[in-house]
């Protein structure tokens, strides 16, 4: 009984399998034209006579098909009209239920490129529309992302580039080359936060439009990157850039400021007026101003990272640029038909060409009582920048760059009175200033597979700086010798790196993307300081100076192992480092864990939220004796007395959209800085009549002290990204305190009140007007900070100086005013730039320096003199390409 009862529910299971392969099998006459998937389901269901179950929601009006089959089985008609979309069907109870596939994800990756030169592009935009889902190329144009199967519209963006759309079905994953078209117009923004929630948000980091640095108002019209980023909120500097940048409250030390993966330990010519970047070789700008990733390292308050063109690899091309103060030059040489390129570039100032003889008529004078005087001032700086690229094949790329810059600065005075018979002297001066960089870097590309890419770089940096002052006189009276003094300062420090990294990009998926690495970093350190100063009756008796053991060298190396995990989910991004430092150096050895997480949800298309916190540290400390502002730089690491500089930072941020066309953020910091050191000469070396001070590698420690910093504020922006007007207003309020021997005083550059202002206007297809204004209020003043022996002597003789009120605190705020006027013309082969600028357009007096003309005099009788920056500076510039 048993047996038959199985065998009949055999047979039955049978039968119905059967019916409904039979089902599935049944031929069928079947046509439709552009008819919407839904409805082209309905008309089949009517024509079998078969319940075609599915919801609405699977297919769009704009979905249609096109088909037609005779006796045809059900199955591939089926088949044929859903074949496009991701909709899979089952038998159920005599009819057939539509229902979602879980789709598989295909892997799209590739270059991003300019289309004319073969330049990869650093983090351009790559976007899914129907998803929403996306990213950017990484910092050699690579991009790796994980694509649902099926349809696929793709948006390729990227600052002053054409848009690019790009429609097909990714049916496998594919490599995907893209290139992008220059774009002539001006409707990219100024400056950009990256707030767009499909775009990998990275804290505070913004993304500056290179397309854009020649039209805005310039100084001397030459275009220079850290003058626009002296215009951003939460950065201050001294008046027209002297002393270096200062964010958020940070030391100029405390930059991270990178040259193709390259330290740069001073980036400035001119004490601070330009940078040592030619505008002409820079690709891509990336700023951090809090909560930068962890595979930063070495720094406490901020990252630039700047990364120069590769050269065109497709046709020989260049540019010449003349302005008022400078001349610049740039050729690219392709290679083995766009396999590879050359590039070379070089500037020069000609700045000498008015100073030297202007210097010269200034100093040379003689009174009507006899006393001459004659001298003269040099300054030059140079730039040399080579780079060269070469494709091994489609998995390898090779890269080799090389950096010199130097500046130098020379003054001389002489006076002497030999004509009054009651006193007479003899006095002469010499300041001699040098200081350049000197970088080289060779890097290697590997490209793994299409999710995993990675980077290797050995690099070399060395920065050297010395200033040396000499004074003698001698003073007589009826043909006695009554004093003579002979002084002398010496400044001198050179700091040289060489590093080995590696960096790893792995897009695991849409969702995920890691990013791991490690480094080792040996550093030299040769710091010396040198003053004196003897007093005696006759100059010839007095010493001469030693300099033994000025330069004494320390060594010490650096390792550094990070990871970053940066994780997407609907409104949400994530990204979360940490990195680990390990310092070594003699016997000591330091461990520092850091922290980095930034967070961010996208509300709507019109708000965002971001919040960062990070914890920083840096084995470096950038020494200087002087407030002036004026580079006196003494480089030195962390030793067995001193600790790592540190810092904790926490930022909140509302940024988003007032219509289509403008942005906002508001954002707020607080940063909490450890370990700061200052010079502090001991009392005994004061207290010595034939004073002297000498600084070297084994001493150092003896004449500094340890202090603590913080700093608070907010920033908010306004950004016009789009139209025949573009342009930007932003506001800062900001507190930096510090404190030192138990003392809490405003930070040298704690300016709390800042606004600027930056306009582009389009008054024709190829006429450009543009304006900035930069305001900051009175930086701190304390008199027994400053001296007239800190600055050059031709800076008294050159510049226009007054007197200030002597119970002032605070410096007259900073403002100024500057515009430019763009013509363009020329073919397409062709194409010139001709700029009128106006620098300091009012004239306003901004106080570059003041001190002290009469320090021993009583408090209340002493008198402030201050040091006027820049006047009013007209310029022209023409520049070609081709």
């Amino acid at each position: 009984m048993i047996k038959k009862l199985s065998f009949f529910l055999l047979l039955l299971f049978f039968q119905i399998g059967l019916s409904a392969q039979t089902l599935l099998d049944k031929p069928v006459r079947f046509s439709v034209k552009d008819t919407p998937i839904s409805e082209a389901l309905l008309a089949l269901s009517e024509q079998v006579d078969i319940n075609i179950t599915f919801s609405s929601h699977f297919f769009s009006k704009q979905e249609k098909v096109t088909l037609t089959e005779t006796q045809k089985p059900l199955r591939v008609v089926l088949e044929k009209i859903l074949t496009h979309s991701n909709i899979g069907f089952k038998l159920s109870h005599g009819g057939i239920i539509l229902f979602k596939k879980s789709t598989p994800r295909m892997t799209l990756s590739g270059y991003l490129t300019d289309a004319t030169t073969g330049e990869r592009l650093v983090g351009a935009h790559l976007l899914e529309l129907r998803s929403m889902e996306g990213g950017t190329s990484n910092a050699y144009g690579f991009y790796s992302q994980n694509f649902k199967q099926g349809k696929v519209k793709i948006r390729v963006s990227y600052l002053g580039y054409k848009t690019k759309i790009l429609e097909f079905h990714l049916t496998n994953s594919k490599k995907l080359n893209i290139g992008l078209e220059p774009s002539l117009t001006l409707k990219e923004i100024i400056v950009i936060a990256k707030t767009d929630s499909s775009i990998i948000q990275q804290g505070s980091e913004i993304t500056l439009p290179l397309s854009q640095l020649p039209l805005l108002p310039t100084m001397g019209g030459e275009p220079d990157i850290m003058r626009y980023i002296q215009l951003l909120p939460g950065v201050q500097s001294g008046a027209d850039g002297f002393g270096g940048l200062h964010v958020r409250g940070g030391n100029s030390d405390q930059n991270l400021i990178l040259f193709d993966d390259v330290p740069i330990y001073n980036p400035s010519h001119t004490f601070g007026l330009f940078s040592i970047f030619n505008p002409d070789i820079i690709k891509s700008v990336k700023f951090y101003k809090g909560g930068f990733p962890a595979r930063y390292d070495s720094r406490i308050s901020s990252v630039l990272d700047i990364r120069t063109r590769e050269g065109n690899s497709q046709q020989f091309s260049g540019e010449f640029s003349v302005s008022t103060l400078t001349t610049r030059g740039l050729i690219e040489i392709p290679l083995n038909r766009g396999k590879g390129g050359i590039l070379i570039a070089a500037r020069q100032t000609h700045l000498n060409f008015w100073l030297a003889p202007l210097s010269k008529k200034l100093k040379t004078k003689e009174t009507l009582d006899g006393e001459k005087s004659n001298g003269e001032t040099k300054y030059l700086f140079a730039d040399f920048n080579a780079k060269a690229h070469y494709s091994l094949n489609k998995k390898n790329k090779i890269y080799l760059s090389f950096y010199k810059g130097k500046d130098d600065f020379s003054d001389k005075t002489m006076r002497k009175s030999e004509n009054d018979p009651v006193i007479s002297f003899s006095q002469k001066s010499n300041y001699a200033l040098k200081w350049g960089n000197k970088i080289t870097s060779l890097r290697w590309n590997h490209l793994f597979n299409d999710k995993i890419f990675a980077n290797t770089t050995a690099t070399y940096s060395q920065f050297q700086y010395a200033s040396e002052y000499n004074s003698e006189a001698q003073f007589s009276t009826f043909g006695f010798n009554l004093e003579a003094f002979r002084a002398k300062e010496l400044y001198s420090s050179t700091i040289s790196d060489f590093s080995i990294r590696t960096d790893i990009d792995y897009f695991y998926n849409h969702k995920n993307q890691f990013r791991f690495g490690a480094n080792a970093i040996r550093r030299n350190f040769s710091p010396g300081v040198l003053e004196t100063n003897f007093v005696g009756i006759e100059l010839d008796s007095l010493p001469r100076f030693a300099e033994n053991n000025l330069s004494k060298t320390i060594k010490t190396n650096e390792f550094n192992l990070y990871v970053e995990d940066i994780f997407q989910r609907n409104n949400w991004t994530l990204h979360a480092g940490f990195r680990l430092g390990i310092f070594s150096q003699n016997k000591k050895t330091i461990l520092l864990p850091q922290p980095r997480l930034s967070a961010s949800y996208r509300f709507n298309d019109f708000v965002n939220a971001n919040m960062t916190l990070a914890r920083t540290t840096q084995f470096l400390h950038l020494l200087t004796k002087s407030d002036s502002g004026l580079p006196k730089d003494l480089w030195l690491p962390t030793s067995t007395n001193t600790s790592p500089q540190s810092a904790w930072q926490i930022t909140g941020k509302l940024s988003g959209r007032l219509g289509k066309n403008t942005q906002w953020s508001a954002e707020g910091f607080w940063k909490k800085m450890d370990n700061l050191y200052q010079i502090t000469p001991s009392e005994a070396d004061a207290s010595n009549p034939h004073k002297k001070i000498q600084i070297n590698g084994e001493n150092w420690e003896d004449f500094v002290e340890r202090g603590y910093g913080n700093a608070s504020g907010i920033e908010v922006s306004l950004e016009q990204q789009k139209g025949k007007w573009t342009g930007w207003l932003s506001y800062t309020f900001s507190k930096t305190m510090r404190n030192f021997d138990g003392k809490t005083t405003p930070f040298l550059f704690d300016s709390r009140h800042g606004i600027s202002v930056s306009s582009i206007f389009q008054l024709h297809k190829n006429i450009d007007c543009s304006v900035s204004w930069l305001f900051q209020s009175g930086r701190p003043f304390s008199p027994s900070g400053f001296s007239i022996e800190d600055l050059p002597p031709s800076i008294i003789d050159l510049a226009k100086t007054s007197s200030l009120s002597s119970s002032q605190f605070r410096l007259p705020a900073y403002h100024r005013l500057d515009a430019g006027l763009n013509f363009h013309f020329g073919k397409k082969r062709w194409k010139h730039l001709f700029n009128i600028g106006i620098y300091n357009a009012y004239n306003r007096q901004n106080v570059f320096f003041a001190y002290l003309s009469n320090p021993s005099l009583p408090e209340d009788k002493r008198e402030i003199k201050a040091v006027y920056s820049l006047p009013v500076l007209p310029s022209l510039s023409y520049s070609v390409k081709w």
